[in-house]
């Protein structure tokens, strides 16, 4: 069963490992180990690799994988394995599993090899995983931030950055009724009502959570209505050269805020459900809209509560959805193809905002 985080994962503590008493039997004396061979330690050992029954004949798959392998070389700057002195087919799967590891220590993928009519080229499954964490950006913080007016520059800044992940990043917001976020919020109200039903007057709890529920609404609808204004996306890159920070909360949201515009300015109309494929087993899986999205705290009852109700449903799912691509090389590319890069950028950043925003007052 899989379970979401807020904020991460957390890891086992290491134990002392309890060992057997040895009594009074004396230790016998240990000797020094007569030295090995140099060369032992500078072999290198190769991958050993299951025969198959069928082989696709040599000739042509062998000139087109290494041509397709002299593709993803030149795109992203790779000095592949010599293999000639190897013979068919060892040397093929010699030169993807080197590839795999290449790969591998900078992107998640997969290589693959294809046939496709005549053409035998490489093709790569790239995936970004989510690791089963929230991003859910609080708008309260926010809003607090901008009622007290004694940081103007600092929310302004705030709101540029909440701008782009609303307007251009297409981040779901949880005001909207086709989020699926909304619908819990709606959840809650259900459960409020019905579960104090009879003592709502007298509990201490129901009020506060009357009263935290009533606020998703309000605040929530005035914060759509001031991030609809386009002067905060125009004024992005102003708003972040100009400003000044003073302490090292501000220095934090400065640098996230300039690293938010570099992925504005880099990657122009890039949203982050581009690579992610439409649902097709609608209550099997994990949907984008659920573990990306704007909320209205990560604090407080309602959140507690949210996080809950999809942690429940991230147990009864046995996948979920995650930005994929396949890239196909059977021709060159003209650059380094974009892959998942934004991917790669985005959802750290939309972590770091998250956090920062929860350790504001």
């Amino acid at each position: 069963m899989q379970t979401v985080s807020q904020f991460g994962s957390s890891r086992r503590g290491t134990g002392q490992v309890a060992r057997r008493s040895m009594g009074n039997r004396k230790q016998k004396p240990i000797l020094s180990p007569k030295p090995l061979a140099n060369g032992f330690l500078k072999h290198r050992f190769l991958p050993l690799f299951e025969p198959c029954n069928e082989l696709p004949k040599k000739k042509d798959t062998e000139r087109d994988f290494f041509i397709s392998l002299s593709y993803i070389a030149a795109a992203y700057g790779l000095n592949p394995m010599d293999t000639s002195a190897y013979s068919y087919p060892y040397n093929v799967q010699l030169a993807r599993y080197d590839l795999q590891q290449q790969l591998g220590s900078i992107m998640d993928c997969q290589v693959q090899i294809m046939k496709q009519e005549q053409q035998t080229f490489i093709v790569l499954e790239l995936n970004y995983n989510t690791a089963n964490v929230l991003y859910h950006i609080p708008i309260l913080p926010l809003y607090r931030l901008i009622q007290d007016k004694t940081n103007i520059a600092l929310s302004q800044m705030l709101l540029s950055v909440f701008a782009y992940l609303y307007h251009v990043a297409d981040i779901p917001y949880y005001r909207c009724p086709t989020c699926d976020v909304y619908y819990q919020y709606e959840m809650l109200e259900e459960y409020l009502e019905h579960s104090w039903e009879q003592e709502r007057e007298q509990d201490e709890d129901y009020a506060s959570n009357r009263q935290e529920l009533d606020a998703t609404i309000y605040v929530g609808d005035q914060m759509e209505n001031i991030l609809s204004d386009p002067s905060h996306l125009n004024d992005f890159e102003r708003r972040v050269t100009s400003f000044c920070p003073a302490n090292p909360m501000e220095r934090r949201f400065h640098r996230l805020s300039i690293k938010v515009w570099q992925l504005y300015r880099d990657f122009p109309g890039k949203t982050a459900f581009g690579n992610i494929e439409p649902d097709e087993n609608y209550e099997e899986t994990v949907r984008v809209d659920q573990y990306i999205s704007f909320v209205y705290d990560t604090k407080g009852w309602t959140s507690a509560m949210l996080v809950q109700s999809i942690n429940d449903y991230y147990g009864e799912c046995g996948t979920t959805k995650e930005p994929k691509q396949t890239l196909f090389f059977d021709k060159p590319y003209n650059a380094r193809p974009i892959g998942l890069d934004f991917e790669g950028k985005l959802f750290p950043l939309l972590y770091e905002l998250k956090t920062y925003l929860y350790e504001l007052p």
